[in-house]
């Protein structure tokens, strides 16, 4: 733009712009606007009226056509339309009302035209369509009074133009005239049927508009010419022979130049000047046209005409490179300025997608590498697109290959677009080997090979996937394809082609759907079996395939040469996979349209419509079944059908008279695409006639004969069969529980009685120190809880062969609330009861005061209920169990019930419930381990682990036993799910009722002892106070007898017995040695203190009562004694190791000892106290024994050892 505007004398000279269009820079194809930028720059930004682009740009509107998926509406405006003469456009293309034929510029007077690329769609012949454009430019220049063609002065006249001559002639006479005479003058023309002479029409009709007609321009036709060099030359020949031909012919093509410099065509023979300046990227080209002023001649008839022609024209060329300084004025730096703007942005849409070697460049000059053979570019969009849709194969054509390549490294999204810039995308499709080779062979017969370019060799594909191999030696337009091998995707080898192998391909829109005959190799060509026609996508560009392709390769990609298409001149026999019908083997059929021999029809495709036809017949109905089914032919060819052989039950009939139509001698002729439907019937009674069973299959045979006998010479035919199956019912069985369902209900009873037995054992025994400990709430929640559990047997035996449906529907959803809460109840109330005594005892192994109140131990057991009610809730409300009937094996006769829920919420909510359940076993199993070292008098921790651990057994080997149960054994599966709870329950009560029972009998037995031993306490309570008075008696006894001693010695008696006797003994003293003697009797030696005296009766006495003391004593002090009381217990320790006062401390076994709120006791255990230490003073005192610290002492008064009685830790 800036040179035409220093290069041009606009006072002088007229200028006008013709751009074509730019879809291949990388500006444009990186812009965010893509080819719509065209519009923004070209008429937005340099005010361009027109542009000029080949028939393709018709194609590459999404809306228009499946070959593109851009959307380029904004590229189509009146103030810019494009100028294209040689393609009918129909009215349905978006570019049928922004398309013109032909631009008249009026500021140069030029009427141009623009004649581009043919053999595309929507073209129009150049030589036709440039025919008509100078035919309407000569009759606009007619109208102008312009001279069209001085060698025939006839086309200035016109039969149209005569007889407007003739009108205005009459119109200018009948104003001339008044009314009367102009009405009795055209009387008399039409009477007399005589149209007078009229002047010329040039002189006459537009004698009032000459001044106007100077004004209307003679029009310069100028056909712009853009296609390949071989058509160039054929168009100036025909074009310039033309009636009207054109002023100027410019040749726009860069790949050639003939005429470089501007000249008359054909050494000055026409009026034509051709004349080449291509449209080149990198140069300015600038036709300057000098035409003669206007001038005015006269025809034959005298008219005056106007005419201009072109005397010279010179071409002016620029490099673009470089622009002179004196041209940069403010208009080149505002146009800079906006195009540096769009630039940026088409830059930031340029990001680098990958690396690749050298990449060679695909036109040099005239020179087409792609056309010439395999060329790198074609590879790798040819790669891409067979990695994007894992086609077994990828062809696309080498003529739209452009651009100049790049160099090894990093490569630019805009790299792509300059070597292909259509936004095509895939097409993909199935072709078989046969249409393959069709293809392959159309291609290389055709092409030069030669690197020149030329529409043929725009039509070489470039391959992936496969490798063609051709002789150029061969002539060209016959057969030159050699070989043709398909790459294996599993084995990763090269395998020559197969003739009826499918092949997955894939290629570019624009091929598949518009480009020559290739839609036809692409579409509507497959019409072998299995193939597919191409199916073109809209979800992406080729060029954005080849970049995912690139970035995902961990190397950069190898742009060598792979060997995909070779030319081997040395081979020449060629490859052939089109048959005749003379060359069809044994076994084959010729197929005339595929052109090939297939294999003798197997008739798969004539077949029955269902494989297996199933009856039942009730037990004891003997009336015969209809039946139906379809004979259909699918095959291309009609066939015959023939009954060869059926059961002796089964009969075909008639539709309306259920008579047998159909036998072994009878044919049924089934035309191609035919079926026919066939009614047979059923006869049960001889079914049971020919044996004892009352079920059969048999096989219903057909042969099948067909197609052209002559074309299926040496081929057979087939057997087409269907299975009908009857079965004679038996009874119906229902598979009910029956009487073993008393089973259930007995153990059920055994249960229950055990459980009242206990429960009325605890009631009655509450008050028991060992029910005490074992908690009788718990204990009666254990019973409750057990009751519900083994309940869940009732509603398991009962079905609807014992109750009604909604009775069977009610006891279904019991079953889980039972087993459930009764789990819930029995486990968590155990737990609750382990939980208590476990802190108690690790309160006391830690030396603090714990105390445990009732509700402090059942929070647990309350939530574990709650949420188990919830889920049970939850069940019962969304899907409950409702009984339901099953077949077994499909047998409607043979069913069995069972409860099921009609959606998933049902087996959420059980494997919830079972899991909560699990949970509740699980930490009583907790508990349990826990409380392993605690006595059994407080924890039954032992029957218990027995029991849990049992029950995990008992669990874990059921649960798999009823999942193996086959379901339709609904006895097997009650048995097992009755056994499960029954001993389930029975072992919950008999493991923890049964221990307690038994330690209450020891319990009992340790009671009596005790007692015994608060017998035997109180004896030595009152044997002390009387050996206190034995001491008193034995000194006056002492005193006594040495009175009597001395009176006896001073008496000098000899019968010392009568003396002492004779002596009078005081009365105290006698009632003692009474007593004393008295008490001697329970001695075991009675005989020999009966000799004794009283003294030394008393003294043997003495003796015995310290004995038996002593051997008491060890006894006492070695018993345990534990106390427990009701209600809140608590655990009291010494840390001093001594008690309150003087006591010394008193321990349980395990280093505690548990006290009560009990004062009697408290009180009692305090003058248990006192009593013996008055008891082991009184001992001291009277006998020189007692109680003590484990020291020994010396009496001093007696010379006696006083011996003490060491007590251990329990006492």
């Amino acid at each position: 733009v800036a040179y035409a505007r220093h290069l041009i004398d606009t006072e002088q000279e007229h200028t006008t712009f013709i751009q074509k269009f730019d879809k291949k820079s990388p500006f444009v194809n990186t812009h965010e606007l893509q080819w719509v930028v065209n519009r923004l720059i070209l008429n937005g930004i340099f005010g361009f009226n027109v542009f000029i682009s080949n028939p393709s740009l018709l194609l590459q509107n999404s809306i228009d056509s499946d070959v593109s998926s851009r959307d380029i509406s904004d590229l189509q405006t009146h103030d810019m339309p494009l100028l294209l003469s040689n393609s009918q456009i129909p009215p349905s293309s978006s570019w049928s009302l922004y398309t013109k034929s032909i631009h008249f510029d009026e500021s140069t007077g030029l009427a141009i035209a623009n004649i581009a690329d043919e053999d595309v769609p929507l073209y129009e012949n150049q030589v036709d369509a440039a025919r008509g454009i100078l035919n309407v430019i000569a009759k606009i220049n007619r109208e102008n009074r312009c001279y069209v063609n001085n060698n025939d002065d006839t086309t200035t006249t016109t039969s149209y133009s005569d007889y407007l001559q003739r009108f205005q002639t009459m119109i200018d006479q009948l104003s001339m005239n008044d009314t009367s005479s102009t009405t009795s003058q055209i009387n008399e023309t039409e009477n007399s049927g005589e149209i007078p002479t009229l002047p010329d029409p040039n002189s006459a009709l537009l004698s009032s508009t000459e001044d106007d007609d100077e004004q209307k321009p003679c029009w310069i036709s100028v056909l712009l010419y853009q296609d390949k060099q071989d058509k160039y030359a054929t168009f100036l020949q025909e074009i310039t022979k033309h009636i009207h031909p054109p002023d100027i012919i410019m040749n726009l093509e860069e790949s050639y130049e003939s005429y470089p410099i501007p000249q008359l065509y054909n050494d000055n023979s026409t009026t034509t000047w051709v004349g080449t300046c291509p449209m080149d990227d990198d140069v300015y080209c600038q036709h300057s046209i000098t035409t003669t002023t206007t001038t005015t001649t006269t025809n034959n008839n005298g008219t005056k005409l106007r005419h201009r022609k072109v005397t010279d024209i010179q071409f002016i060329e620029h490099d673009l490179e470089e622009l002179p300084d004196e041209y940069k004025d403010p208009i080149w730096y505002d146009h800079v300025t906006q195009l540096r703007v769009l630039a940026n942005d088409a830059e930031r849409n340029n990001p680098t997608i990958g690396f690749t070697l050298r990449m060679p460049a695909v036109r040099d000059g005239e020179i087409r590498y792609c056309q010439a053979g395999e060329c790198a570019i074609g590879n790798l969009f040819t790669d891409a697109l067979r990695w994007y849709t894992d086609a077994d194969i990828a062809f696309v054509a080498s003529g739209g290959f452009k651009g100049n390549g790049w160099d090894a490294g990093v490569v630019k999204l805009d790299y792509l677009y300059s070597a292909l810039q259509f936004p095509n995308t895939e097409c993909v499709g199935k072709m078989t080997g046969i249409s393959l080779f069709r293809m392959l062979e159309f291609v290389t017969r055709i092409v030069p090979f030669d690197a020149i370019d030329s529409d043929e060799g725009d039509q070489l594909l470039q391959v992936s996937g496969m490798k063609i191999t051709y002789n150029t030696r061969i002539p060209i337009g016959t057969s030159r394809l050699i070989g043709v091998e398909v790459l294996n995707k599993e084995t990763g080898q090269y395998e020559a082609i197969e003739r009826l192998k499918l092949y997955s391909f894939v290629t570019d829109s624009y091929l598949c759907g518009a480009y020559l005959r290739y839609p036809e190799f692409t579409g509507s060509a497959l019409v072998l079996p299995g193939e597919v026609p191409g199916v073109i996508g809209d979800d992406e560009i080729i060029q954005n395939m080849v970049a995912n392709f690139l970035g995902q390769l961990d190397e950069p990609y190898d742009t060598s040469t792979q060997g995909r298409l070779r030319n081997n001149t040395n081979a020449f026999e060629v490859l052939d996979l089109l048959q005749s019908k003379e060359e069809c083997p044994q076994n084959t059929v010729w197929n005339a349209e595929q052109v090939t021999c297939l294999p003798c029809p197997t008739f798969e495709n004539v077949a029955f419509s269902d494989e297996l036809l199933e009856y039942q017949s009730e037990n004891n109905a003997m009336e015969r079944q209809l039946g139906r089914i379809v004979l259909v032919n699918r095959e291309i060819f009609d066939v015959s059908v023939l009954l060869k052989s059926k059961p002796r039950w089964l009969g075909f009939t008639n539709v309306t008279n259920n008579e047998e139509v159909l036998d072994s001698s009878s044919t049924i002729e089934l035309a191609a695409g035919e079926s026919i439907a066939m009614q047979f019937a059923l006869n049960p009674s001889n079914l049971l006639a020919s044996g004892t069973d009352r079920s059969a299959i048999a096989s219903v045979n057909f042969g099948v004969l067909g197609g052209d006998a002559d074309a299926n010479v040496g081929c057979v035919g087939r057997d087409v069969t269907f299975e009908v199956a009857l079965r004679v019912m038996p009874a119906d069985e229902l598979n009910n529980l029956g009487w073993i369902r008393y089973v259930g209900f007995g153990l059920f009873g055994l249960v229950m009685v055990t459980a009242m037995a206990f429960a009325l054992w605890v009631f009655r025994n509450r008050q028991t120190r060992v029910v005490k400990i074992l908690q009788p709430v718990f204990l009666m929640c254990i019973l409750m809880g057990v009751l519900l559990l083994s309940s869940a047997i009732i509603p398991l035996s009962i079905d609807d062969g014992a109750t009604s449906q909604w009775g069977c529907d009610l006891a279904c959803m019991s079953i889980p609330w039972l087993l459930s809460t009764g789990f819930i109840v029995s486990f968590c109330a155990l737990f609750c009861k382990l939980w208590r005594i476990n802190r108690l005892f690790n309160g006391a192994q830690k030396f603090r005061r714990v105390v445990v109140k009732m509700q402090n131990v059942v929070a647990p057991f309350v939530a574990i209920f709650v949420l188990n009610v919830a889920l049970l809730l939850t069940w019962t409300i969304v899907d409950p169990w409702k009984w339901e009937r099953r077949e077994i094996d499909n047998q409607k006769w043979n069913t069995y019930g069972s409860c099921r829920g009609s959606g998933n919420v049902s087996i959420v909510m059980a494997s919830a419930l079972g899991g909560l359940n699990f949970l509740s076993l699980l930490l009583s199993c907790h508990q349990a381990y826990i409380a392993r070292n605690i006595s059994g008098e407080f924890s039954e921790s032992t029957y218990i682990g027995i029991a849990v651990y049992g029950w995990m057994q008992i669990m874990l080997v059921g649960a798999p036993i009823l999942l193996l149960i086959d379901e339709g054994n609904p006895t097997a599966t009650y048995f097992i799910q009755v056994a499960l709870v029954f001993i389930v329950s029975m072992s919950m009560l008999l493991l923890i009722f049964v221990p307690g029972f038994i330690n209450k009998k020891k319990i009992a037995a340790s009671q009596r002892d005790m007692s015994e031993k608060t017998h035997f306490e109180r004896s030595v309570r009152q044997q002390s106070k009387e050996l206190s008075k034995m001491a008193v008696i034995e000194s006056m006894a002492r005193r006594t007898s040495f009175q009597h001693i001395n009176n006896i010695e001073t008496s000098s008696s000899p019968d010392v017995s009568q003396t002492f006797q004779a002596q009078p003994v005081p009365e105290v003293v006698v009632e003692s040695l009474q007593r004393i003697e008295e008490s001697s009797c329970d001695s075991d030696d009675d005989s020999s203190e009966s000799s004794l005296n009283p003294l030394e009766a008393a003294r043997a006495r003495k003796r015995e009562i310290e004995d038996k003391i002593q051997h008491n004593m060890h006894q006492s002090v070695n018993h345990n004694i534990l106390g427990m009381a009701d209600g809140d217990s608590r655990i009291m320790i010494d840390h001093d190791g001594a008690g309150d006062g003087d006591e010394a401390p008193r321990h349980h076994s395990n280093g505690m000892m548990m006290e009560t709120n009990d004062m009697e006791q408290q009180q009692e255990g305090s003058s248990r106290s006192r009593r013996l230490n008055l008891l082991n003073k009184r001992l001291g005192k009277s006998f020189g024994i007692g109680i003590g610290d484990g020291s020994s002492t010396s009496n001093d008064e007696g010379g006696t050892d006083k011996t003490d009685f060491t007590m251990n830790d329990s006492a």
